[in-house]
């Protein structure tokens, strides 16, 4: 296999992409997306939109340099209260860890904006989660530059700069101001502050301050959830997860209750979430390599929770053969 194409598997196998998926999962409606125009916005701020009339619009563009089509996490649009025909929209990406090239990936997000749908004003936002606790990146375009002082002052005026509104999940002011916003992407949001330490005792936290969701909406949520803690760390089984749960259903209806909805996240229903995520990845990679790559990532993922080879089988279509060179340390290899 070249290079370069293994360099991409490998990429497609970190957890960054977990982080992406769980997050954009959080901002899937309107309600969701308000909530992050409260965390990310001022009191100031907000009172410039009406925020009724909050929409996600679509995402995705060709980008030119790498002919490939880029996907931004979020763009809302939002109406002002003064009622002027004003083109607004919101943009926020999320990280997981500190990125370098991330002022140049919003500035190329805003271009398209501006030139793609006209706007007449693009707001980014930043939010962030990575293990370092504060975000160590510039808060500024023209900052990330790194010009000398003097010349930076002197060409002021013609230098392009722009800011962004940082939402640190991991500070505790951020914190405390999940509980004034949309529960279900208050969980969430926390979850994901909490991701580096997350364990099995996590989720079944969750299941817990879960209860006040609507049922449909509570059971969606921990199947995302799982998913999420499942992807991210590898410790985690769903055998560990139920044992955790079970440890808390003595004397208490409202997790006997909430035990039975999490019995439908049956191992079928989990690996199926994780065999559509490979294929999703595929996709990026054309249909035939991405369904390869799909299914030897989620294999790989079904062995370290002690899953037969039968059973990869089955969930993967590859065959025993194929598994066993895997478990081996030369199944991508025997695929080419």
């Amino acid at each position: 296999m070249p290079n370069d194409s293994g360099r991409r598997h490998e990429a497609a196998r970190t957890p960054g992409n977990a982080h992406d998926r769980f997050f954009r999962s959080l901002v899937s409606n309107p309600d969701k997306v308000r909530a992050v125009f409260r965390l990310a916005f001022s009191a100031a701020q907000l009172a410039h939109f009406d925020l009724d009339t909050v929409a996600i619009e679509p995402s995705s563009w060709m980008d030119a340099d790498e002919l490939r089509e880029r996907r931004a996490d979020l763009v809302a649009s939002v109406r002002l209260k003064s009622g002027e025909d004003l083109s607004v929209f919101v943009l926020a990406e999320h990280k997981s860890r500190p990125d370098k090239g991330l002022m140049v990936q919003l500035l190329k997000y805003q271009s398209s904006l501006y030139v793609q749908r006209r706007a007449d004003a693009v707001l980014p936002v930043v939010v962030y989660h990575g293990k370092q606790p504060h975000w160590p990146g510039e808060r500024t375009f023209l900052a990330s530059r790194r010009l000398p002082q003097g010349f930076a002052e002197d060409f002021s005026g013609l230098l392009l700069s722009f800011g962004v509104s940082l939402v640190d999940l991991r500070r505790p002011s951020n914190c405390e101001r999940l509980a004034e916003i949309d529960l279900e992407a208050a969980l969430g949001f926390q979850l994901m502050a909490d991701i580096w330490q997350a364990g099995v005792q996590t989720f079944a936290g969750l299941m817990e301050r879960s209860l006040a969701l609507p049922v449909a909406a509570r059971v969606s949520f921990l199947k995302r959830a799982a998913l999420y803690l499942l992807m991210v760390n590898s410790s985690i089984t769903i055998e560990s997860m139920n044992r955790e749960v079970q440890k808390r259903l003595p004397g208490d209806e409202a997790m006997e209750s909430i035990a039975q909805e999490w019995s439908w996240l049956t191992r079928e229903q989990i690996m199926e979430l994780c065999r559509l995520e490979g294929m999703e990845k595929g996709m990026e990679k054309g249909r035939q390599e991405g369904r390869q790559e799909g299914h030897l990532e989620i294999a790989e993922r079904m062995m370290k929770k002690g899953m037969s080879n039968a059973d990869i089988s089955e969930m993967t279509d590859l065959t025993l053969s194929e598994i066993s060179q895997l478990k081996n340390g030369n199944g991508s290899g025997s695929q080419r």
